[in-house]
Formats: structure tokens, sequence, C-alpha cells
């Protein structure tokens, strides 16, 4: 059964309402990135810095990159998700899976490498966690099937 417009409201209407739940999942992801480096470095003085790898670089975990990370990672969420959507039927079934195993690989970031305390550890994995926390349930919720199939059945949930 293929799920069409809710009955009385316009196409472009439905379709906005995701673009702009999609748009405040970005904007809160940012935030929440932010605020958790911000906690960790003007809060607990914590001098955030990416972990040395193989090649032997290290930098500076300033707000720009946090931001920047945050917004990039959101939009290649949002774009997968987009591209699910079109193309499958559990598009954002398969979305959540996917996305949950991104964040789960993104954690050997701020777990792998040498050279950053335990502590710089446990804050860049928690700007992971509290971005894919964000993004992964935002996105979601503003699933076109989803929404389309709350709207006829009304009901919540995978």
């Amino acid at each position: 059964m293929s799920a069409g417009p809710a009955p009385g409201i316009p196409a472009d209407e439905l379709h906005a309402v995701p673009q702009k739940a999609r748009l405040v999942t970005v904007a809160l992801a940012a935030l929440g990135a932010v605020a958790v480096w911000a906690i960790a470095e003007l809060g607990l003085g914590i001098d955030l810095r990416s972990p040395v790898f193989p090649d032997g670089s290290q930098h500076d975990v300033d707000v720009q990159r946090v931001l920047g990370a945050a917004v990039v990672g959101s939009l290649v969420g949002w774009a997968l998700l987009a591209a699910l959507e079109r193309f499958t039927v559990r598009g954002p079934r398969l979305w959540v899976a996917l996305a949950t195993v991104a964040l789960l690989l993104s954690l050997g970031g701020p777990f792998g490498g040498s050279g950053i305390t335990t502590s710089n550890r446990i804050a860049l994995a928690a700007m992971h966690v509290v971005v894919g926390g964000i993004v992964i349930g935002g996105l979601y919720r503003s699933s076109r099937r989803r929404v389309d199939h709350l709207e006829h059945d009304g009901q919540e949930g995978f």
C-alpha cells in the first residue's frame, strides 16, 4: 500500500514540513556539538586536540572545526536519507541502521590514535554521540514516508 499526500494538505506543504524539520535538526546538531565543546574547553579546561594517528598529524579541536564537522556530517546524513526515501520503500529504517553504524564507526576517531588524555577522548566521543543522537532522531522523525504514514494512521514509531 503506497502512501500518498494526506487528504486536505497540499503536496508542497506536506514536503515543506520535512525540509524545515531537517534544517532544525542540522542546527540543533551543530548547537549540541558546540555545547559539548564549550563545556569541555571553557567549563572543564580541557585543551581539546585530535588524537595522533600514524601519519603524525594532530590539530586543535576549535569551535570552527566542531561546527564544520557537525554541519557537514548532518548534511551528509540528510542527503543519504533523501536518496533512500526516493529509491527504497524502507528508506527511513535502512537509514537509521546505516546512520547508527556510521556513528559507531566514528567513535574510532576519539578512541583511536595516541597523544591525548582520557578526558579529551571522552569529550570528543561525547560530541560524536550528541551529534549522532540528534541527527538520527531528528532526521528519522522527519522522514517523508514516516510523516505520510503517521498522517494516515495516526501512529508513532518504526
